[in-house]
């Protein structure tokens, strides 16, 4: 019996920038507090990130993959509306 070759691609120089540059911008923020960001901005991430990452969970997955419950039509449109905020898909 032989063995299937491996899937896994080796990283490439995109792999790579995935993982770096999220840190090099963690140092951007440090140096742009106080004068670009501020705390609104800080609040206004937390809110959508919460609420988009509701949009994903509930919505998405539980309600519309799922059908896990059933929900009055305002709701149902709220969600897809936060999932679909997310920007997460092809």
């Amino acid at each position: 019996m032989t063995s299937s070759p491996s899937r896994t691609r080796p990283p490439t120089h995109r792999h790579r920038a995935v993982t770096v540059l999220p840190i090099l911008a963690s140092g951007w923020w440090v140096q742009a507090w106080g004068h670009s960001l501020h705390a609104r901005d800080l609040v206004v991430f937390i809110i959508m990130y919460l609420a988009t990452g509701l949009g994903v969970t509930v919505g998405f997955h539980r309600l519309f993959t799922h059908r896990s419950f059933k929900a009055r039509r305002p709701v149902v449109a709220l969600l897809a509306i936060l999932g679909s905020a997310a920007i997460e898909g092809p």
